[in-house]
This record gives C-alpha cells, sequence and structure tokens, in this order.
C-alpha cells in the first residue's frame, strides 16, 4: 500500500497479484487463512496511516 500526502491509500499491483496467487494455489482452508492475514495486514496499514495522519494534524495545532 502506498500513501503519498493528500492521496489515499492504495493496494500496490504487485501486493494485489502476490494474493491471488497464494490463494489461487492453495486449498480451502488456505484460502481462508491467506484472506484472514491480507485483511489484517491491510487494517494495520490503515491504522498506521490513521496515527500518522492525527500526528500530522496535532504538529499543525501546535505550530499555530
Amino acid at each position: 500500500m502506498k500513501k503519498n500526502k493528500g492521496e489515499k491509500l492504495e493496494i500496490g499491483e504487485s501486493e494485489r497479484l502476490e494474493a491471488v496467487e497464494r490463494i489461487e494455489e492453495g486449498d480451502p482452508e488456505t484460502v481462508l487463512r491467506e484472506a484472514g492475514a491480507i485483511g489484517k495486514n491491510m487494517v494495520q496499514k490503515l491504522m498506521r496511516a490513521g496515527e500518522e495522519a492525527l500526528d500530522e494534524l496535532n504538529l499543525e495545532r501546535n505550530q499555530q
């Protein structure tokens, strides 16, 4: 996932392809485990991005 200031978070093409390949190769249990891991990873990245945004807002407020 890439994040530039002022842009939405996006899943990188390589991350997407890797996830699809892993899921296509697996049995149903593996597919569910991989999907869960991918979802967890995405949530963690979104949380970090949110924390960074809050930190930036706090810095801006403190500078005013």
